[in-house]
């Protein structure tokens, strides 16, 4: 089973985030043609179940042609700026999946739905930074952590080099 690209924590780009967007789309479209193969009248999903799917699918459809149908790269970058539109990405991804368990367990064979949401990175950016200043400790002169060497070096530039300069 192949996962999303981005989760809660990823790093991402507008081209990944259209990328889950365009695999989401599929699925949903795949989920879809499953459930329009089903005899007619035969009742398996539930009208509760029904509904739900019908709803979940007019709200992604309507976000996904909104917000990726058509958009291009500047588009994409846009879009990579507001972090809602990747957590609103990922609430459909989990959305979807929850359906998928739904209809899963009527016993509709969904095979072409595959794709698992993501968990994002287990690093958030606050670890990334602590790892940088600790490895930083080990590198640096006199085990200074790297926003002590940061500050040393701007005083270094602004108030020393220019003195030494005029000299």
């Amino acid at each position: 089973m192949s996962t999303y690209r981005i989760g809660p924590n990823d790093f991402f780009t507008g081209s990944d985030l259209k990328a889950d967007a365009v695999t989401l789309n599929s699925q949903v479209s795949g989920m879809s043609r499953v459930i329009q193969d089903l005899p007619q009248n035969s009742d398996v999903l539930g009208a509760d179940l029904e509904t739900t799917w019908a709803s979940f699918e007019s709200q992604w459809d309507s976000y996904f042609q909104n917000t990726y149908a058509t958009s291009n790269a500047f588009d994409n970058f846009l879009t990579a700026l507001n972090d809602g539109n990747r957590d609103q990405l990922i609430q459909y991804e989990s959305r979807f999946a929850d359906l998928h368990e739904q209809i899963k367990a009527k016993g509709v064979d969904s095979a072409a739905v595959n794709v698992a949401v993501s968990l994002g990175a287990p690093d958030t950016v606050t670890n990334l930074i602590a790892d940088i200043d600790a490895a930083a400790k080990k590198l640096l002169p006199f085990g200074l952590g790297l926003g002590a060497f940061l500050v040393i070096a701007f005083v270094v530039w602004y108030f020393v080099i220019p003195r030494l300069a005029t000299r």
